[in-house]
């Protein structure tokens, strides 16, 4: 395993004293120049700050530290405009009738580091219920967010089976923010559904004032979807799964697993699990490994997941694309999920095959001719330019 990887999982290991010792050893041998590097390429700068501040025995070189301090200092002001921004839409929506919970971001770094700048957010993700969807785009229009693709709005009920979420720009901030109607994969079929992530959403605190916050253990369900639709390609994700799970924050796991099988995604809980046993050393009950015995195929995804960490996060040649749709494909729970994912990834038409070429809607049968074509000439583009 690469060095810096190795490092920055000690950092991730290290959640008390008890791990002091082996962070110290860790980061002793590090190379700062590498490691740092990687930190930044797994969002993981704020937590190494943070752990080797309060848990090493001796201090990084003082040009390392001097970056990882203002990493920090970064990513917590960044997260404290966040968190106002997030404040502010949670509170048009609500006032517009529109029960809205944050998703992932600097709430839930607050929730699980006690800082919300310890996680790095790139955009603010806000969960709605799909009939809500329309108010919702026209309420945060109406104060300031553009949305990224018109077409998106004007045939969201074309696209929302084939979406998931519209991307918004804030340009008076520079801040983005992704309206989610489900969490996941983009399908439907893949994804988890708004409603009863929010039905069962219960208080919490954001910057003094309530708002609706998911539970833990869904906390835990949407970053199995999130991480599998990203191939785990960021030890941050794996890191604060760990956390969630190192905390007893998913207290009923034989509830979760059948939620987890009823709603389709039973395959990657059990990756993310694997994953934070693996690499993070977390302690799995029982139940969860005996399911774990029972699913080689979940065992195999993790240490292709976990192999592949070494690999600098960066954009993704053609080969890479077609490896990932595979895996995420095979982190279905059946055959005919599998089999159904493919084809949708392949056939059905989404915000991007509008954008390409808008036609009127008696035309958009024709979508599902192009989309195809699309994907060809861009993946021989891709092998043309790898090549």
């Amino acid at each position: 395993m690469d060095p810096a990887i190795r490092q920055l999982l000690a950092v991730v290991r290290c959640r008390d004293a008890g791990g002091a010792e082996a962070l110290s050893a860790a980061l002793s041998a590090a190379d700062w120049g590498e490691l740092l590097r990687a930190a930044e390429a797994h969002r993981m700068l704020g937590l190494t700050f943070r752990r080797s501040t309060d848990f090493c025995r001796d201090a990084p070189p003082p040009s390392a530290q001097s970056a990882l301090s203002a990493a920090y200092r970064a990513s917590s002001t960044r997260a404290l405009r966040q968190e106002a921004r997030l404040l502010d839409v949670i509170t048009r929506l609500d006032a517009a009738g529109v029960p809205a919970v944050p998703l992932k971001g600097p709430l839930l770094s607050t929730l699980v580091y006690g800082e919300a700048g310890l996680r790095y957010s790139s955009d603010l993700d806000v969960l709605v219920r799909v009939d809500d969807f329309p108010t919702a785009a026209r309420t945060l229009a109406a104060s300031g967010w553009c949305p990224a693709s018109q077409a998106q709005v004007a045939q969201h009920g074309f696209l929302e089976e084939a979406e998931c979420e519209l991307l918004l720009e804030h340009p008076g901030t520079g801040l983005f923010l992704e309206l989610h109607w489900r969490t996941g994969s983009r399908f439907g079929h893949a994804s988890l559904p708004a409603e009863p992530l929010i039905a069962r959403a219960e208080p919490c605190e954001l910057l003094g004032r309530s708002v609706r916050c998911l539970r833990d253990d869904d906390h835990f369900l949407v970053l199995c979807m999130h991480g599998a639709t990203h191939v785990w390609g960021h030890l941050e994700l794996i890191g604060t799964v760990a956390e969630l799970l190192t905390q007893g924050r998913v207290a009923d796991w034989g509830d979760l697993l059948r939620r987890a099988r009823a709603l389709g995604c039973r395959r990657r809980v059990l990756v993310a699990a694997a994953l934070a046993r693996g690499l993070a050393g977390v302690i799995l009950p029982e139940a969860v490994e005996a399911e774990l015995a029972g699913d080689e195929g979940a065992e195999r995804l993790a240490r292709q997941a976990a192999a592949a960490l070494e690999a600098v996060p960066g954009p993704r040649s053609s080969r890479r694309r077609l490896y990932d749709l595979v895996w995420q494909s095979a982190c279905l729970d059946s055959t005919p999920a599998r089999l159904r994912h493919l084809l949708a990834r392949v056939f059905v038409p989404g915000v991007v095959d509008l954008d390409w070429m808008p036609l009127p809607r008696p035309l958009f049968g024709v979508y599902y001719v192009l989309r195809p074509l699309r994907l060809m000439a861009q993946h021989a583009r891709g092998a043309v330019r790898s090549g």
